[in-house]
């Protein structure tokens, strides 16, 4: 425990005869922790029937406005940060929490990334950019929002064998429009038949795809005990030559 000096408490216009004695300093025991605590808990467990519940949790965050850019950014705290490109050049409003950064936009989150502590960052999520995509496929190879892009195992098969052929971006891009639309999990589970069965081709991703939103085949239903035939009918398909036989009309 350290004290401060006499000459220290001169100085802010304590009396001298006031002052303790060196010796006198250094024989003080400090306030065990223990004891110290106690104290300090005495007024809360007084005051403690007298607090009003706090029901919901506490969210600490700060509100700012700021402007998204033409390249789908927007910035916080000397950082950057991906926004749906749908949104760029708008306004949007910058949720700033501990851990999280989100962008909120008529009443939506279009953006939610972990928050940097650096400076001078762009931090990116590459579906943000699957409209840019649909316009210009062939930057899918060299973009910079999609360089390192994790997908499932399957999926990245796909994206590198049809990488390689003519239109095969274009293919891939309509891929990754069906994952966003009816979910990644769908879009994996079909590129994976896709490579079990080697036919990797966009259209037929995107028909095993509409063949799992199918609907299910309808149980028959159950048929009343009245209306279950007693005499099944009999199948005689010359009756209907009687048909083809040419029929006279009128007077012979």
């Amino acid at each position: 425990m350290r004290f401060a000096s006499k000459s220290r408490l001169r100085k802010k216009g304590i009396a001298k005869k006031s002052l303790p004695t060196d010796l006198e300093l250094e024989q003080l025991e400090p306030v065990p922790s223990g004891c110290r605590s106690a104290c300090n808990n005495d007024p809360f467990i007084e005051e403690k029937s007298s607090l009003i519940p706090n029901i919901t949790a506490f969210q600490g965050y700060i509100d700012t406005e700021s402007r998204i850019s033409s390249t789908c950014l927007i910035r916080y705290d000397r950082n950057h940060y991906s926004v749906d490109s749908k949104l760029a050049g708008n306004t949007a409003t910058v949720r700033a929490s501990a851990d999280r950064i989100k962008v909120i936009s008529n009443g939506e989150i279009v953006a939610d990334h972990p928050r940097e502590f650096g400076r001078d960052k762009v931090i990116y999520d590459p579906w943000h950019y699957l409209n840019v995509l649909k316009r210009k496929p062939g930057a899918l190879r060299n973009g910079t929002p999609f360089q390192g892009w994790e997908l499932p195992v399957s999926l990245r098969r796909v994206r590198s064998y049809l990488s390689n052929r003519p239109g095969g971006n274009k293919e891939f891009v309509d891929i990754l429009c069906a994952a966003q639309r009816h979910g990644l999990e769908l879009a994996e589970k079909a590129c994976a038949k896709a490579l079990a069965e080697g036919t990797i081709r966009g259209e037929i991703i995107l028909n095993i795809i509409a063949r799992d939103l199918d609907p299910q085949p309808i149980d028959s239903a159950t048929v009343p005990i009245s209306l279950i035939l007693t005499i099944e009918p009999t199948a005689d398909c010359s009756r209907y030559d009687f048909l083809r036989e040419e029929v006279l009309h009128g007077a012979p």
